[in-house]
C-alpha cells in the first residue's frame, strides 16, 4: 500500500499531483479501516481538505470493491458520511472529503452515552433504507469458503479455530430459518466504532468503509452487538433502541448467534491476512486469536441461554 496506486489511479491529474501526507497510522485491528489500507490527506488549490484511502490488494474488502465504493458514495450522497470525490475500484483508491475539527473518531466510551448512540443508529437505519442492490452475506458460507480457502493454500489454522468452525455448525439451519423470514437492508457489514464519526454536537457521519452487503435487519443489529456487546449495552438493549419495540427470545438468540459468528468470521479472515501480507507492525495473529476466544466465550453463553431457542 503506497502513493504509487494513488498517483496511478484514474482520476484527473490535479487530484493525483497533490502533495499527500500519510495521515492514519495503522493499528492492528483488521476491522479498522487504517489496518487494511493506508490513508492520506491533502489540501486542493481551492483549499479543500481531501483524503485518500489505499485499500491493500489482498485485503478481503480488494475482492468487492465496486460495491464497497458505491456504498460509500451512496451515503455520502444521503448525508449520512463524507462526500466521495472520486474512486478507482481497479488500484483500490477512493477519495473523500476529509471532515473539519468538530469531528472525532468514535469510541467505545463515546457509544456509551444514549445520546451518540441514538446519532449512530439513525445513521445506520437512514443507511439501511437505500435500496443499493449490494450483495448479500452468509456469514456460514464465509466463514467455511475462508477455512477452505486457507487450507487449500497449505496455510496453518489453529486448530481450536477449526474446532469453533464445528461447533457452531449445529445452530445453521434454525438460524437460516428464522433469518428467511426477515427484512434485508443495506449494511456497512461491520459495527467498528471507528467508523462513526462523531461531532461536538453527538451527531454522527459513516466512514470507513472496509466492507458493504445485504443483510437482514437482524444481521445488520449483530454487525453492532458485535463491537458494543457487552461492555456497552446489552443485546436485548440494543435491539430495543435500533427498532423501538420490544425484541422476542428468537429475536435475541439470533443476533447473539450472529454476532459470535462475526468473531469467528474474523479470527479466519485474520489467518488469511496474517499469511498473505506479514506485517512486523501488527500482530495480526494475537487479534485473530482474540476473536477467537472471545466467540468461545460467547458460544459458552450461547449455549446456556438460549440452546434450543432457534429451530
Amino acid at each position: 500500500m503506497s502513493l504509487d496506486s494513488l498517483r496511478s489511479a484514474a482520476f484527473d491529474g490535479e487530484l493525483t499531483a497533490l502533495d499527500w501526507k500519510p495521515s492514519v497510522a495503522q493499528v492492528p485491528s483488521p476491522s479498522w479501516w487504517a489496518s487494511d489500507s493506508a490513508i492520506y490527506s491533502a489540501t486542493t488549490a481551492d483549499g479543500r481538505a481531501i483524503l485518500a484511502k489505499v485499500v491493500s490488494p489482498v485485503a478481503w474488502a480488494f475482492r468487492n470493491l465496486g460495491p464497497v465504493f458505491a456504498a460509500g458514495r451512496a451515503a455520502g450522497e444521503a448525508g449520512l458520511g463524507p462526500r466521495q470525490i472520486a474512486a478507482d475500484p481497479a488500484t483500490g483508491v477512493v477519495l473523500y472529503e476529509k471532515l473539519d475539527a468538530r469531528w472525532r473518531v468514535g469510541r467505545l466510551d463515546l457509544l456509551a452515552d444514549p445520546r451518540t448512540r441514538r446519532g449512530v443508529l439513525a445513521e445506520r437505519r437512514a443507511f439501511g433504507a437505500l435500496a443499493l442492490g449490494l450483495p448479500e452475506r452468509d456469514h456460514y458460507a464465509e466463514i467455511l469458503g475462508a477455512r477452505d480457502e486457507a487450507l487449500d493454500a497449505n496455510i496453518i489454522v489453529d486448530p481450536r479455530i477449526l474446532a469453533l468452525i464445528e461447533e457452531v455448525q449445529p445452530y445453521r439451519e434454525g438460524l437460516e430459518t428464522l433469518l428467511a423470514e426477515r427484512p434485508r437492508v443495506s449494511s456497512a457489514g461491520e459495527g467498528t466504532v471507528s467508523n462513526f464519526m462523531i461531532s461536538d454536537t453527538r451527531a454522527a457521519q459513516l466512514v470507513g468503509w472496509g466492507s458493504a452487503c445485504t443483510l437482514t435487519d437482524l444481521g445488520e443489529i449483530a454487525t453492532l452487538a458485535a463491537e458494543l456487546t457487552p461492555a456497552v449495552i446489552s443485546v436485548p438493549t440494543l435491539l430495543r433502541e435500533y427498532r423501538d419495540s420490544e425484541p422476542d427470545a428468537r429475536e435475541i438468540a439470533a443476533v447473539e448467534l450472529l454476532a459470535l459468528l462475526d468473531d469467528v468470521r474474523w479470527a479466519m479472515l485474520l489467518v488469511l491476512r496474517a499469511e498473505r501480507e506479514p506485517n512486523p507492525d501488527l500482530d495480526v495473529t494475537k487479534y485473530a486469536l482474540w476473536r477467537m476466544t472471545k466467540a468461545q466465550l460467547a458460544l459458552g453463553l450461547y449455549r446456556s441461554n438460549h440452546e434450543g431457542v432457534l429451530k
